[in-house]
């Protein structure tokens, strides 16, 4: 590919606005702590852009910079794309002023009044809402003309729709994809820590750790897991699986590694009527062994099919950020590419998306919250392809969940009304007593730890020979957590 049409750029901190002020700069406390710190800057921030008084771009550029503390790895919120909300604001500023009035000035108190400062609050649908919401769910890339034709109704009254959506109900236009085509593999990782290992040390490491995507614990134990990614090649996945082995034991009390096969995102809207959500009395029929599967129902999984030589490693850099929002035009994925300092060429972002699509690398998908939906579950399934194929089939009637099928198994998250939650841990739990069933292990009320954007990861890779590549050295996890 011609040079012109990509290129990085040094980020100019002489540039950047570091001496912005907000309004409410005199309910920040002055604190010593640098992780402290960081998450009184996050509210700053996102003060500073709902006054005014910093842009949008110069915002994500202090942001950038401030990644390279590594508290960074262990929140999920990003300030500069959260919708500016007079509810965030106000629960900010009570947050500061309980700070100041008390004198708060701890990592876990400031770390506290920034996560609950966003927090999403239940927010009632209008029936208008819920069909546009029906709509884009199954045709999440249609254009506001088509929804307005098909349901209709004036393309201005699904503009409006889309705003409320995004605005009330946190409605996200995102894309799973198959990083195996661009020579990059996914794994999960589940494990409980001994009684003599605390949690807080193993997610230092994990943050430091440079190939680290997500990570997450329950509250009530020492069980989590966490994501990674990292350019595939036989030496670099042995290299990463030996250092985990080598943790067991002194770390680790259980291990268990999962390598992405396929992914996929599952919804049934036709489980919601009056703020309400039905228990899929169905789904309990395809949980059974020798129960016939329907053949109306298609599981919405992408596989992972390897290495693609008809994608560059370099769509996987255009991916990682147009995956965020489909709808998203290329003028717009160039805008906020070259606000992380990657260049490209509005023509070659076009292409990249459009080559993607055509070789079905991508798994368009909504994501949406506050409609009744609190509990957030996860289970570890290790089974054999029949049951597999029995739970894809099953989750296509829960409300919303989320599946990852790896070589062992498969691993769901699914979000449910509090009012079925122990049902729906019954119906995944029973499987267990199943032949070709191997365990399942529930994982209840998961905290949210932390998150890395691709597009984070990539500052540790390379381009080699036209594949991605990294430091063989950087994949040994004992190396951060020891």
């Amino acid at each position: 590919m011609p040079l012109s049409k990509r290129g990085k750029k040094e980020l100019t901190t002489d540039s950047l606005p570091e001496n912005y002020s907000t309004p409410y700069d005199h309910l920040i406390p002055s604190v010593e702590d640098p992780s402290a710190n960081f998450y009184l800057d996050l509210m700053r921030i996102y003060l500073a852009i709902y006054s005014g008084t910093l842009s949008l771009e110069d915002a994500v550029r202090i942001f950038e910079k401030q990644k390279s503390n590594p508290e960074s790895v262990k929140v999920l919120i990003d300030p500069t794309i959260i919708p500016l909300r007079e509810t965030y604001i106000r629960k900010i500023l009570s947050n500061l002023e309980t700070l100041q009035k008390y004198e708060l000035k701890s990592l876990d108190a400031i770390r506290s009044a920034f996560n609950f400062a966003f927090l999403m609050e239940e927010s009632p649908i209008s029936p208008l809402d819920l069909d546009m919401l029906k709509y884009f769910l199954k045709n999440p890339l249609s254009t506001i003309s088509k929804a307005a034709s098909m349901l209709s109704v004036a393309s201005r009254t699904v503009s409006r729709a889309l705003k409320r959506l995004r605005e009330r109900h946190s409605v996200r236009f995102q894309s799973l994809h198959d990083p195996s085509a661009f020579g990059v593999q996914s794994a999960l990782f589940f494990f409980r820590l001994q009684n003599t290992v605390s949690w807080d040390f193993v997610e230092d490491g994990l943050a430091r750790f440079p190939h680290t995507k997500s990570m997450l614990k329950t509250p009530m134990s020492d069980y989590g897991y966490a994501t990674f990614m990292f350019p595939y090649s036989s030496s670099n996945l042995s290299r990463f699986l030996s250092s985990i082995e080598q943790l067991q034991d002194e770390t680790f009390e259980h291990t268990s590694v999962h390598l992405m096969r396929a992914s996929g995102t599952h919804f049934n809207m036709d489980l919601f009527s009056n703020e309400q959500w039905r228990f899929p009395d169905q789904a309990t029929g395809f949980l059974h062994p020798g129960a016939p599967l329907p053949t109306g129902i298609e599981p919405s999984l992408l596989y992972c099919k390897g290495r693609n030589p008809k994608v560059a490693p370099y769509d996987f850099e255009i991916i990682s950020q147009y995956r965020l929002d489909i709808r998203a035009s290329p003028s717009t994925i160039q805008k906020f590419l070259s606000l992380r300092n990657i260049e490209y060429d509005v023509r070659y972002i076009s292409r990249s998306i459009k080559r993607c699509r055509r070789n079905n690398l991508l798994l368009p998908n909504v994501s949406w919250g506050s409609l009744g939906l609190p509990n957030n579950f996860c289970f570890e399934i290790l089974c054999n392809g029949e049951w597999v194929q029995r739970i894809t089939h099953a989750l296509e009637l829960f409300p919303n969940s989320l599946s990852y099928i790896s070589d062992r198994g498969i691993v769901i998250w699914i979000q449910v009304p509090g009012y079925h939650q122990v049902d729906y841990y019954q119906m995944i739990r029973n499987l267990e007593r199943y032949e070709s069933v191997e365990s399942v292990e529930s994982i209840m009320t998961l905290k949210q730890k932390g998150s890395r954007s691709t597009l984070d990861l990539l500052k540790n890779w390379r381009i080699e020979k036209g594949e991605w590549t990294t430091n063989p050295d950087s994949l040994d996890l004992g190396e951060y957590i020891c």
